[in-house]
């Protein structure tokens, strides 16, 4: 029969459902088609859950019969002009079930090149995670429960009262973030450990940083303490880092870096100062940020810090299994989680990025101007390069 695939499935995730008139919906994550007729009232439920990848056309012909063979294939050619129906080479193999349940062997048939593949990047794959507070704590959580591998957990706070509402237990009360949290996600799945301690603080820390396929720094303030040997240590690893903070009730996410490709984060830091309405004040706002390691968080909803833990966690997920490009690669987002806003600015290299460009090193090109005769030479200007 015509030239479909001999034993076909439906995709992964299809809606379908009965409309008015004995009309049926089907909508797949990329198109919709509506069906109907004598055809469709009466054979077509019957067809779909054969349309697993284990039945042969050839039996879906025998099952209408020969009064509806031209029906059959007309709905098979559309079904598959329409992508709603893949060929059983397609079929997504079973992944590891301790890994990805049904669901998301779905999502990731849709998102990556397959469920399998999606699987064995996240568990091949190691995370640190900087900050546990509201954002880090759900960030972290999130990972694990998504089947990362390994995830090194970074914090030197311990739990406090307010922590509880962020997935901590009251057990926990007093003890390190990092040795709590890791021992609560630690799994035969995800490997998780956790170091009491600030980053400036770590004397491995670019042993860790190189070993690691993505960093994530997060807080639920604006503090900038660590960033500088963050940004410095993935620099020199090559590794792939994120940062997201909360200013008051919105967060500011990115930019996510990849070094030698996109503006570093020193790049993002000294265009923001200059472009500031009072640069002198920006620089010293700035300083203090990075000196502040214990800021005072915002009053805030455990629901704004996880709202926005769990976007970019999906985000670094979905950059991990499916080899996505991050929303926030290259730029930076402002997210108002209450409103359901955002905007986003573009974050360019910075030419001679003392932290990132090739030229940091390079002597600037001098221009050298002669006088005319009778007047004195013009002493040598240094270059903006």
């Amino acid at each position: 029969m015509g030239t479909f695939p001999r034993r076909a499935r439906l995709v992964a995730g299809l809606e379908i459902a009965p409309l008015a008139e004995g009309r049926l919906m089907l909508r797949s994550f990329s198109a919709t088609i509506v069906l109907s007729g004598e055809f469709v009232t009466q054979w077509v439920p019957q067809l779909l859950p054969r349309l697993d990848g284990h039945h042969d056309v050839a039996d879906l012909a025998e099952l209408v019969g020969p009064d509806f063979r031209s029906e059959l294939e007309a709905l098979l050619q559309r079904l598959q002009e329409g992508g709603f129906i893949v060929a059983e080479a397609a079929e997504v193999p079973a992944a590891d079930p301790a890994t990805l349940n049904s669901r998301e062997q779905a999502y990731w048939s849709l998102h990556a090149s397959s469920a399998s593949e999606a699987a064995q990047r996240l568990a091949a794959a190691s995370v640190i995670v900087a900050g546990l507070g509201g954002v880090g704590a759900t960030v972290a959580r999130a990972l694990a429960a998504a089947g990362v591998g390994r995830l090194t957990l970074i914090d030197p706070s311990t739990v406090g009262e307010a922590d509880l509402g962020f997935g901590f237990d009251a057990r926990d009360l007093g003890q390190p973030r990092a040795v709590a949290l890791a021992a609560l996600l630690d799994s035969r799945a995800t490997r998780a450990e956790g170091l009491d301690a600030a980053i400036d603080a770590l004397s491995d820390w670019d042993s860790l940083v190189a070993a690691a396929g993505h960093v994530v720094m997060c807080g639920d303030t604006m503090t900038l303490a660590g960033y500088d040997r963050a940004n410095a240590a993935c620099i020199a690893s090559g590794t792939p880092w994120l940062s997201v903070r909360v200013d008051r009730t919105r967060a500011v996410i990115g930019p996510y870096v990849i070094p030698a490709e996109t503006a570093c984060f020193t790049c993002f830091e000294l265009r923001n100062r200059l472009n500031a309405d009072h640069p002198s004040d920006e620089e010293a706002l700035t300083m203090y940020r990075k000196s502040t390691a214990s800021a005072k968080a915002w009053p805030a909803l455990a629901s704004l810090t996880a709202a926005v833990g769990q976007l970019v966690s999906l985000d670094l997920i979905q950059v991990i299994g499916g080899k996505r490009l991050s929303a926030a690669l290259g730029r930076v987002i402002h997210l108002d989680p209450a409103a359901f806003q955002s905007r986003h600015h573009e974050v360019l290299k910075l030419p001679r990025c003392p932290a990132c460009s090739r030229l940091r090193e390079r002597p600037m090109t001098r221009i050298w101007d002669f006088a005319p005769p009778g007047r004195a030479e013009t002493p040598p200007v240094a270059a903006i390069g």
